[in-house]
């Protein structure tokens, strides 16, 4: 019995690592996944239009980092935010603030003795023996990463001796600390700047990355930061650069963006013309485009086969004829898969409540237009 592979717009996650077309971009993707390069940041812009499948993508990119030998550390992040210091506490949350300190233990627990010989020299009370501790632990973090910044050591090194937990975790995750707050923990800010946003997280990154090789951040929908107020915009994208500036070695940022808006960017038009402001940005990112491009040809037939022989055996044809597939071919050249997934759904719909298989070009005709697919690209915008 023939049954519906296109009943759902999107895969369950356990499916995330099916991919059912373009399988060239897919092996050069699962290539940039996979091979270290520690030199410097790497950047990638993974552009098309809406239902081109770059969500699909980066879900793929993460769970193949998941599951390779030894895992990749990767982070998803579904939006851009409202604002560059948003972003940073996207990322910490999906870090998760457990994760960042058992990191960081196992650093600090390395120079264990060390630590343990500074306590032995000094004979004081309890109380002013955890201080101590802590001054100590403060040393260990500056001199493995000579140039973190100086609030962000004092907060782990409160982390690891187990004082101040919840401020430690309020202060990480980017909430703003009265001061008195501030007086507890001994810092001189909040992570409530952009420009301090992206220094601190790079700090993170190089501590998470210090025994890695590599780290994957993936960041969805990068086309709404230009719903932003214009002067909100020139910030987040200042942050941005500096963030990249910081060329941390092994990581590697994948930004899924809507096409025509990302040719807005690097062409300064629409929202992004504002006399050469994002040019820096756009130097750093423009060398790395991939565009997901619509299905045609073998890349549409890929696309139906793969698909069908999820839950179907046998060959294509026994399921729609090549003539249906002729139609689609001359009704859309530009289908994007999330279109395609739409129209091909409701084919079968048809065809399984009319017991009519293969699935024949009249019974296309029928599913574009109860779907109400147009003729041509989608001008929806992601």
């Amino acid at each position: 019995m023939i049954s519906n592979p296109f009943s759902a717009i999107g895969l369950p996650r356990q499916d995330l690592l099916f991919w059912a077309d373009r399988h060239e971009f897919k092996e050069k993707f699962i290539q940039y996944l996979k091979i270290p390069d520690s030199q410097n940041v790497k950047t990638m812009v993974l552009t098309g239009e809406y239902g081109a499948g770059k969500t699909h993508a980066l879900l793929f990119a993460k769970i193949t980092c998941e599951q390779s030998t030894p895992p990749i550390p990767v982070v998803y992040i579904s939006s851009p935010g409202g604002s560059y210091c948003e972003l940073y506490r996207k990322i910490i949350e999906t870090l998760g603030f457990d994760e960042i300190i058992l990191t960081f233990d196992t650093l600090i627990s390395k120079n264990k003795e060390r630590i343990l010989s500074a306590i032995e020299k000094v004979p004081t009370e309890r109380q002013e023996l955890r201080h101590v501790e802590s001054l100590s632990t403060e040393r260990i973090v500056k001199r493995s990463f000579p140039d973190i910044d100086s609030d962000l050591g004092i907060v782990l090194a409160q982390v690891y001796n187990d004082r101040n937990l919840d401020l430690c975790r309020s202060w990480l995750l980017g909430r703003e600390l009265t001061k008195m707050e501030m007086g507890k923990l001994n810092v001189s800010k909040s992570i409530i700047s952009d420009e301090t946003a992206q220094d601190i997280l790079g700090d993170i990154l190089k501590i998470l990355m210090s025994d890695r090789l590599q780290f994957i951040l993936l960041i969805d929908e990068f086309e709404d930061v230009a719903n932003l107020p214009r002067n909100d915009l020139v910030e987040y994208q200042k942050a941005f650069r500096m963030f990249l500036d910081q060329n941390i070695a092994g990581l590697k940022i994948i930004l899924a963006w809507t096409y025509s808006s990302y040719l807005e960017f690097t062409e300064e038009r629409g929202m992004f013309s504002s006399r050469k402001t994002y040019t820096a940005l756009s130097d750093r990112l423009k060398y790395n485009m991939e565009q997901l491009k619509a299905l045609e040809g073998k890349d549409l037939v890929d696309f139906l086969s793969d698909t069908i022989a999820r839950t179907n055996t046998g060959p294509l044809k026994k399921c729609i004829e090549p003539k249906a597939i002729e139609y689609l071919e001359k009704n859309n050249s530009q289908w994007q898969p999330r279109q395609l997934n739409v129209v091909m759904n409701r084919a079968f719909e048809l065809a399984i409540s009319k017991k009519h298989f293969p699935i024949n070009a009249a019974l296309i005709k029928d599913a574009l237009v109860q779907t109400g697919t147009k003729k041509g690209p989608s001008d929806k915008v992601a």
